[in-house]
């Protein structure tokens, strides 16, 4: 098993979701889903998928991360924080599927990505879109 867990915030995400979940399935880690109502089918893909998944009334973010880190029991010493229209890069794969806590210095507790934004299929590497540093691991 992975040393991370993914949760991911949907709200009728049914477009999105699969490629994400496609993207990450093969990590072997265990994925949790904090759904803000969905009225489409993003639970019954997030299920087909093997992810928890728990629904909360959404008011903003900060209340959905802090509802999902209060309420998701996981087991794992890292968290990957994913929306659902973003996927998992072959490169950022590669690194995730060797990545292990034990080799992973004590004094850092958290992991910026570097995310592409694309639009209609396009890299956006201009006019300040690349790079953009997330907190996406802690």
């Amino acid at each position: 098993m992975a040393d991370y867990s993914f949760i991911i915030l949907t709200y009728n995400e049914e477009m999105h979701l699969p490629r994400l979940l496609l993207s990450i399935k093969d990590l072997g880690a265990p994925i949790f889903i904090i759904d803000s109502g969905s009225t489409d089918k993003t639970i019954e893909i997030a299920k087909e998928y093997g992810a928890t998944v728990i629904s909360n009334k959404f008011i903003n973010h900060p209340v959905q991360w802090q509802f999902a880190l209060d309420n998701l029991t996981i087991s794992t010493p890292w968290i990957i924080g994913l929306d659902a229209d973003q996927i998992v890069s072959e490169e950022l794969f590669q690194k995730l599927n060797t990545f292990k806590d034990e080799n992973f210095p004590r004094h850092i507790n958290g992991i910026y990505f570097n995310r592409k934004n694309y639009f209609r299929g396009k890299w956006i590497n201009h006019g300040g879109y690349f790079p953009k540093y997330l907190l996406k691991m802690f």
